[in-house]
């Protein structure tokens, strides 16, 4: 999907991802991304944003370190396959962090959330990017089950 962002041909994506089952378990909304031959420079720009969205999963996995106040890893994408190359191996050896690890990072992203929203209805300056969190957190909160559809995580404080 973040191909998407940066110029990558969703049909050939698309293509992909159903060679090895995947996919039918994209969200509608990225099916449908998926299925454009053109996107939005907004769309666009939504998809770039999954970046911090996928470093949060990737913490996930133990693959890299999460800093709430850093943006994603230069190197996010070496932790995972090359695009159009088979993920059968990188998903059956993926194994997740102790769940308790997950609900404090939960637990935080939560409350920076709340803090940096708070800080822009009140016109100050947050300690935390509220789009950097917002975008971590829904991820999270998808791996411990607050919404099962990505395209619903609710993301209120």
């Amino acid at each position: 999907m973040i191909g998407i962002g940066f110029g990558a041909d969703a049909s050939r994506l698309k293509v992909s991802l159903g060679e090895f089952g995947l996919f039918e378990h994209a969200s509608v909304k990225e099916q449908d991304l998926l299925s454009k031959s053109q996107h939005t420079q907004q769309e666009k720009v939504n998809v770039t944003w999954l970046t911090e969205c996928v470093q949060s999963l990737a913490w996930c996995l133990r693959l890299v370190e999460l800093d709430p106040f850093q943006r994603c890893d230069d190197d996010l994408a070496s932790h995972f396959p090359r695009p159009f190359s088979d993920p059968r191996g990188f998903i059956s050896e993926a194994t997740l962090r102790p769940i308790e690890e997950i609900y404090q990072q939960v637990d935080l992203h939560y409350r920076l959330h709340w803090a940096a929203r708070n800080a822009r209805l009140r016109g100050h300056r947050s300690i935390a990017d509220e789009g950097l969190i917002s975008e971590r957190r829904k991820a999270l909160d998808w791996v411990i089950g607050v919404e099962a559809d990505w395209d619903e995580v609710p993301l209120d404080t």
